[in-house]
């Protein structure tokens, strides 16, 4: 074999083993998850820091299309964990359109404090559910934390 077949063969596999390398250089499972929990965390964020009628609705409707937005894969994995705080969010949004409309001081003062009780509660659930033995639920979990976090 001459030099110039060496280098031609060199190439090659070189070009080969560059273009696996970049094919492998994804998304992982695990990005995924993570990005599509941050979304969760960050509009459950703006519903808990909701203080007029308008911005829970938005508040709302943000939870609501971040769900739906997650990804198949990720959405299977989770989707017993968050029917699980599907109770507590409904508490959320009730809590706070109380909070938010009623015209008696201390109602309003009493469903704040429920609201925050609410929110931290999801918030313990989503770091409980981060420890389990599916990396991916894992990510999403760490995601809806990191997201409700950074939006504080």
């Amino acid at each position: 074999m001459n030099i110039r077949h060496t280098t031609t063969a060199t190439l090659a596999v070189t070009a080969l083993l560059g273009g696996g390398a970049l094919a492998g250089c994804g998304t992982s499972p695990e990005d995924t998850a993570h990005s599509d929990g941050k979304a969760v965390g960050k509009a459950m964020a703006q519903l808990s820091n909701a203080t007029n009628a308008q911005e829970l609705t938005s508040g709302v409707t943000a939870v609501r299309n971040a769900v739906s937005d997650v990804s198949d894969d990720v959405s299977s994995r989770v989707r017993g964990q968050v029917d699980a705080q599907r109770d507590s969010l409904n508490s959320v949004v009730g809590n706070l359109r109380t909070a938010i409309t009623s015209d008696n001081a201390t109602a309003q003062s009493n469903a704040r404090v429920e609201l925050q009780s609410d929110i931290q509660d999801l918030r313990s659930r989503a770091q409980s559910f981060s420890k389990t033995n599916d990396s991916v639920t894992n990510s999403f979990w760490d995601g809806v934390k990191d997201g409700f976090d950074d939006a504080q």
